[in-house]
């Protein structure tokens, strides 16, 4: 007689055929079987963010005041000794918390990262920013004058409008002539006012700085100054007419600073065009100072070509 084959785990014989009825199947083929998968539970959905009031202008002081309290805490572990030489190094003219410069950028990286909320609100409305700067500005210190302006840069809007660019024009201008230094005149000069006017045409730019505002002839050397550098970034984009017209009208003035200006702007523009500084200063080297001239041709002539400014000089 023939044995009969054992039965494959399955149900099926070794030898094949149909598999057995379910009350035949082996336990293990039962519990291979798939099972049915629950259905995954809903993700809850994500809180909505809290939506905070607008600062009001009239309430940016004490939205500060940890900015403040910061600064003066810093400044507490400086030396007097560092204190007297910043004093000193801005010829006595002004106070300091003794607040150094990686300091200033700490706590203003603070700032936007600890209160993004007063940081959003003087980005986005610029009332809130012309209060903040001005809070700023009227402390007796003069690193709360730098770090305003370090602000002020860091918050242009990108674009022109009308309204805004030029309030924000009229705010540099306030600041230019109050608590005046070289340290704060020529950021203003470079960041603020030749950022807000270079996207504006060549004769706006003149009608603005030396018709609407008169500073090309004022009789604050600082405004003068200002219409000096405002250009110097601009490279192919200068009104080279009002450069050289600014120049003429000052190249007499034995205000230090005013013949310092001249020089930079030139060199800088001799970057673009040295033939034209070089023709500008032969043309007028009787009446340019010796400052204005050795600033003006100071690459010029040179072999292993222009150096970047990256800041104030002076």
């Amino acid at each position: 007689m023939k044995r009969k084959a054992p039965a494959a785990a399955d149900g099926r014989s070794a030898a094949g055929g149909k598999p057995k009825d379910k009350a035949q199947r082996s336990p293990e083929a039962t519990r291979t079987k798939a099972k049915k998968v629950a259905p995954a539970a809903a993700a809850p959905k994500p809180k909505e963010k809290e939506t905070l009031p607008k600062i009001k202008p009239k309430d940016v002081e004490s939205h500060l005041a940890t900015f403040v309290a910061w600064l003066e805490e810093y400044g507490g572990k400086t030396s007097d000794e560092d204190r007297q030489w910043m004093k000193k190094y801005m010829k006595y003219k002004f106070d300091f918390l003794g607040v150094k410069s990686p300091e200033k950028r700490v706590a203003l990286s603070r700032l936007q990262k600890e209160c993004p909320h007063l940081w959003q609100c003087m980005k986005d409305d610029h009332e809130v920013l012309k209060a903040a700067l001005r809070y700023l500005w009227s402390k007796p210190h003069r690193e709360y004058q730098q770090i305003a302006v370090d602000i002020f840069t860091k918050l242009l809007p990108k674009t022109w409008n009308d309204k805004v660019s030029v309030d924000l024009l009229n705010l540099a201008e306030e600041f230019i002539v109050s608590k005046s230094w070289w340290d704060t005149v020529d950021f203003l000069a470079i960041n603020v006012v030749g950022r807000l006017l270079k996207p504006k045409p060549k004769g706006f730019r003149h009608y603005f700085i030396s018709r609407s505002k008169d500073w090309s002839y004022s009789a604050n050397f600082w405004l003068r100054r200002t219409t000096l550098l405002f250009q110097l970034k601009y490279r192919e984009d200068t009104d080279t007419a009002l450069l050289i017209e600014l120049c003429k009208y000052n190249m007499e003035s034995s205000e230090f600073f005013i013949r310092k200006a001249i020089g930079w702007a030139l060199r800088e523009y001799a970057k673009t065009d040295p033939k034209m500084v070089k023709d500008f200063v032969e043309q007028y080297d009787e009446i340019l100072s010796g400052l204005s001239k050795r600033e003006a041709l100071k690459h010029v002539n040179s072999r292993s070509g222009p150096e970047e400014d990256v800041g104030a000089e002076d």
